[in-house]
């Protein structure tokens, strides 16, 4: 094998350096650093597949249904990318058509498994069933389920199930599951690299790094910070999860010495320290007009929601008419609002315009540039955006037909500060409930980890065949020197 991508979802760098994991560590001092920068928008797996932004392919974590309401959706799949295929070539499609053999492993929203020169193993979510034992549809060739279920091949095991359909609450017992699982991942990755005899491979450990380090930061920033009650038995469990995960690295690199090693991740992961509502903001430029009924009715679902137990709050996210009802809810008044921001989670960093089109807003078509414009101007001209050094801007609009689905406004903002339209001031430091914050912490609901800016992407073995001096460089860029380091370029040719 040339290349081999190691995905880690929710991996930084900081988490290699506790001294958990020696062995990659090790790979990590000897390798090159790439800095990226992702705006959080865009999922960033998609972005390695297929070497295009979310603005292209459509590939958001949340976005507006645009069909006149305000109904978001945070379902994705790969099928669902205009021109795949064509003006979208997926990296297995590009190599595998100048004949190299690729194998490619639990990578998300790519379901079902589409043909490929090698193997492909889907990973859960993104339209495929989030279940524990491989079904055929999840592979290519198809007939390989049989050996991964010989392998005991786990596909995804989540947190929220485990906690509510299976009822454990242990860490310990809950991170044997997740070290289980990574064990056989790798175990069938190596066999399938070597029946195939692959040249690139790629293998994702989804949830099993985003778990650790989302459950593990808050209590380690408390630890960092001083506090006197820090559950020290819990983050032992984490520190021991780390050093089988370093165990499975040392496996695949050995398996396979010669290759270069690539480490990256979707994204990365911080603890929380600010909220931001852009809502406020727009309310104070008068581009958003407050309904207060309806900002009254979700402030008052937003404290039932804490008061209700976490397993019936799992349950109810299930029911689809409840789920579209929150995520559909607005706190303005959509006949005098001009641009609003609406979030569902810790991945939508941006304000739309509130145009006819899409949303029934009051915006013609030929205002939505000069809207856009003047909240630009005068979002970065407010002393708070200063003061916390966020910043707003316009991404280039593309050709493509989903392009509409994107924020005509991304808000930047530092680690650590969460863009939320669920608080009540523009910007608010975040105060997260009394410790110790161990698993049980995220029955709160409370967001205590976000996502970061700054994925890992570390070479090993080799060199990057990108540039590194743009300060906007993106998860692409791993699409980029995979396809240099076979002599590729994005055409195939």
């Amino acid at each position: 094998m040339k290349t081999l991508v190691i995905g880690m979802d929710g991996a930084h760098s900081e988490a290699f350096s506790r001294g958990w994991t020696p062995y990659i560590a090790s790979l990590l001092e000897k390798g090159t650093s790439l800095d990226l920068h992702e705006d959080l928008i865009s999922r960033g797996w998609l972005e390695i597949a297929t070497g295009k932004h979310g603005v292209d392919t459509g590939g958001l974590y949340d976005k507006p249904k645009a069909n006149g309401s305000y109904e978001w959706d945070l379902s994705f799949s790969l099928t669902d990318i205009p021109e795949l295929g064509d003006r979208v070539k997926p990296i297995w499609q590009v190599l595998g058509e100048k004949g190299v053999r690729v194998g490619i492993m639990n990578l998300p929203t790519i379901f079902p498994a589409p043909k490929v020169n090698g193997f492909l193993i889907s990973g859960g979510g993104g339209g495929a069933p989030v279940v524990q034992a491989p079904t055929a549809e999840l592979c290519y060739p198809r007939e390989e389920h049989s050996l991964l279920a010989e392998e005991g091949y786990i596909v995804d095991e989540r947190i929220v199930p485990m906690l509510v359909d299976k009822k454990i609450t242990d860490t310990s017992e809950i991170f044997s599951i997740v070290k289980n699982k990574n064990e056989k991942r790798t175990n069938s990755f190596i066999r399938l690299a070597n029946k195939y005899k692959i040249d690139f491979g790629f293998v994702v450990y989804k949830s099993s790094a985003n778990l650790a380090e989302w459950l593990l930061l808050p209590e380690w920033k408390r630890m960092q910070d001083g506090a006197k009650d820090v559950d020290l038995g819990f983050i032992e469990i984490i520190r021991n999860y780390y050093q089988h995960f370093d165990a499975q690295v040392k496996k695949l690199h050995e398996a396979f010495p010669e290759t270069e090693l690539i480490f990256t991740a979707d994204h990365g992961l911080t603890p929380r320290e600010w909220s931001v509502n852009p809502n406020i903001l727009l309310q104070e430029l008068e581009f958003q007009k407050v309904n207060s009924s309806k900002t009254y009715t979700k402030q008052l679902i937003e404290i039932v929601k804490k008061a209700v137990p976490f397993s019936v709050r799992a349950a109810l996210r299930k029911k689809k008419m409840i789920n579209r009802a929150l995520y559909s809810s607005i706190t303005f008044d959509p006949k005098n609002t001009k641009a609003f921001c609406k979030t569902a989670g810790d991945w939508l960093q941006g304000i739309y315009i509130n145009d006819q089109d899409r949303f029934g807003g009051p915006v013609a078509a030929n205002e939505i540039e000069m809207v856009k414009s003047e909240i630009i101007k005068k979002f970065n001209e407010s002393t708070a955006a200063k003061e916390h050094g966020m910043y707003a801007y316009s991404r280039k609009v593309s050709g493509s037909s989903v392009a509409r689905l994107f924020p005509d406004i991304v808000v930047d903002v530092a680690d650590g500060y969460l863009i939320t339209d669920k608080v009540n001031s523009f910007v608010k430091p975040f105060t997260p409930p009394k410790g110790p914050l161990n698993l049980l912490s995220i029955t709160k609901g409370e967001l205590l980890c976000i996502k970061s800016h700054k994925p890992i992407a570390v070479v090993y073995n080799g060199s990057w065949a990108v540039e590194d001096a743009c300060p906007s460089l993106d998860l692409t860029a791993i699409y980029d020197h995979v396809l240099r380091s076979f002599d590729v370029n994005r055409d195939g040719v």
